[in-house]
């Protein structure tokens, strides 16, 4: 019997705890935290966000490791973006225009329009998952994520395509304020006439409906008017600029090559370019083809020996083969080179713990991490561990109550905060955080 990649056990392990399981529902919804594809989406978002006068920070980003093609926005400044919807576009410029579009959503205060299955509380739920979704479900004991981290959220039909729409006149609007953003950031706006285009021509090939059709009625006069905006505004008329189109070819090979098969990758990605290469890295360590995926990421790593992403994902690679020493060593270069991004950290912290004596630098490393992203529930996860090795049950508790508030188990939570009371100094900077952690609860 073949084994089981480490992350998909993971994954599997992570549905026991949540409301509602993965593998009784074909359309459970699942997100993926990445640093190298967040960093990207984030550059592209920030100029259009702040053209809107909406904080960047504010805004919330989640990606959606899905074929379909499909972005929405829901529950106010939260934006979904599925990776299927990256892997179909040809330029960068064409995701800048659909981030602008759902922007001008945002601006229009227009809500998706659920069908009578779904009750607005689950949007809530799902969302309040998502915030605490930020790393993969403890375990596994010797696997590091693809693509980063990634954790599955169960709701019955909340993925289906046909739940969430806007009406045309919504559509209309945020075309017009997405044109206005993409002007404002001096951007052409021939990339959202493009992935228009896209949508229709797999609309065509496609014996189903497209789901950002589905969720996005596009409409001759829809088109007509992005097309004559564009004609009259020399901003939007600009050629395309390919400034981000490196960045943007390899977050596309790397999507492409976590959700493509063997088949595919060979056949589109078949070349020596660092896109190509790329994606068949992904897509070895996908299959447990650790010494093919080492291979392509150190013909990667000659080229860009300080390149932070590749030297995460040789650490994965590592890791994964069961070579925590030499994985550690790349997941401390990936950090060094990445200023220390906290999901890189929460992985070098992880490869310590693998490490006996290690525990009081993996906790150093996992309070640097959480400090900057609290929402990264893995990172508590390990962070219980490390104090719990260390005999420290006060803050092991203290971890593990945060833990299990960031996945929206507030019952254990609950739990995990009186036996953390009972351990802590009352002067304890761990014991001061335990009551805003509670107050926060109280409030959902």
């Amino acid at each position: 019997m073949k084994k089981k990649p480490a992350f998909i056990i993971r994954i599997l392990m992570l549905c026991a705890w949540l409301v509602f399981s993965y593998s009784n529902s074909a359309n459970a919804l699942s997100l993926v935290r990445d640093a190298e594809i967040e960093k990207f989406i984030r550059e592209l978002s920030i100029p259009i966000f702040e053209s809107a006068d909406l904080n960047p920070k504010r805004v919330n980003i989640y990606l959606i490791p899905d074929e379909n093609v499909n972005a929405f926005v829901a529950g106010g400044q939260n934006l979904f973006i599925y990776a299927g919807l990256i892997t179909a576009a040809t330029h960068a410029n064409q995701i800048s225009g659909v981030i602008a579009h759902e922007t001008g959503h945002m601006m229009g205060g227009h809500l998706v329009r659920l069908n009578k299955e779904i009750k607005a509380a689950q949007i809530k739920a799902m969302i309040g998952m998502a915030l605490g979704a930020a790393a993969m479900a403890a375990g596994s004991g010797n696997g590091g994520g693809e693509l980063g981290t990634a954790i599955l959220l169960g709701s019955t039909s909340m993925a289906q395509s046909s739940v969430l729409s806007y009406t045309r006149k919504e559509e209309e609007m945020a075309d017009e304020f997405g044109l206005n953003l993409l002007a404002d950031t001096n951007q052409s706006g021939k990339g959202l006439l493009e992935f228009m285009e896209i949508i229709e021509q797999e609309q065509m090939l496609s014996p189903k409906s497209s789901p950002y059709w589905q969720s996005h009625p596009l409409t001759e006069d829809r088109k007509t008017h992005i097309e004559e905006k564009i004609k009259i505004d020399s901003i939007l008329a600009q050629k395309k600029s390919n400034k981000d189109e490196e960045e943007f070819q390899r977050v596309k090979a790397k999507f492409a090559g976590y959700l493509w098969t063997e088949y595919e990758i060979a056949t589109t990605y078949k070349g020596n370019s660092e896109a190509d290469r790329y994606a068949r890295t992904l897509s070895y360590l996908k299959h447990n083809h650790y010494d093919r995926a080492e291979k392509e990421i150190n013909v990667l790593l000659k080229q860009s020996p300080n390149d932070p992403y590749y030297r995460e994902i040789k650490g994965q690679i590592l890791f994964e083969r069961g070579d925590v020493k030499e994985a550690q060593k790349e997941f401390e270069l990936a950090s060094k080179y990445s200023d220390e991004h906290p999901l890189i950290l929460v992985q070098l912290a992880e490869a310590k713990l693998q490490t006996p004596g290690q525990e009081k630098s993996a906790i150093k490393d996992l309070n640097k991490a959480l400090g900057i992203d609290k929402s990264i529930a893995y990172g508590w996860k390990l962070l219980s561990i490390g104090y719990g090795r260390s005999e420290d049950e006060g803050k092991a508790f203290y971890a593990l109550a945060e833990y299990y508030a960031a996945i929206g188990d507030k019952k254990e939570a609950l739990k995990q905060i009186k036996r953390a009371k009972d351990k802590l100094k009352k002067d304890s900077i761990e014991y001061l955080k335990l009551s805003d952690l509670l107050n926060s609860l109280k409030k959902k």
